[in-house]
């Protein structure tokens, strides 16, 4: 097992499709903003966009603000309103490890959502084969991580956020 990197953002992926209503509204927070040096959609504190839009954004560009907005947001469903943003996160790590064994990737240990390397994050090749075919079933995975751009609604920049895949095999 070595570190996944965004391979991470699949097994994320599979949890948001499995917990999530992606037509639930999200408001993005500070907290889910990150440093330049990250992938990201550019996101605007304040922004409110739906938790579908938010996993075209971690999933087109490897977006890590999306990723966090919708794992803050699926954790913090699960254990109340008074979560942290911090315990939110880590329910949903939970939630990414509970699936991960699941369906057999039993060489993973994920310890955060994005896959930013992090002591003790780790998947195995096989484990990354596993969740690949597992979340290419779903319908709206193989959409989404088959598209080369979009772009996504904002309710601060009337341009919206326009987003490319990193996906070399697409373009």
């Amino acid at each position: 097992p070595l570190p996944p990197a965004s391979l991470t953002k699949i097994v994320a992926a599979l949890v948001v499709l499995e917990r999530a209503d992606l037509d639930q509204m999200i408001a993005i927070k500070e907290y889910d903003l990150v440093s330049p040096e990250e992938s990201q959609v550019g996101l605007i504190a304040g922004d409110v966009l739906s938790a579908r839009d938010l996993l075209l954004g971690a999933l087109i560009p490897s977006g890590n603000d999306a990723t966090l907005a919708l794992a803050r947001t699926i954790g913090a469903a699960d254990l109340g309103e008074s979560a942290t943003d911090d315990e939110a996160i880590a329910r949903f790590v939970e939630f990414m490890n509970e699936k991960a064994a699941a369906i057999g990737a039993t060489s993973s240990h994920l310890v955060y959502p994005t896959g930013v390397d992090r002591e003790g994050h780790v998947m195995s090749a096989r484990d990354v084969a596993i969740a690949s075919a597992v979340a290419l079933e779903n319908p709206t995975f193989a959409e989404i991580v088959s598209t080369e751009r979009a772009t996504l609604p904002s309710q601060v920049r009337p341009e919206g956020y326009e987003i490319f895949t990193t996906n070399d095999l697409l373009v």
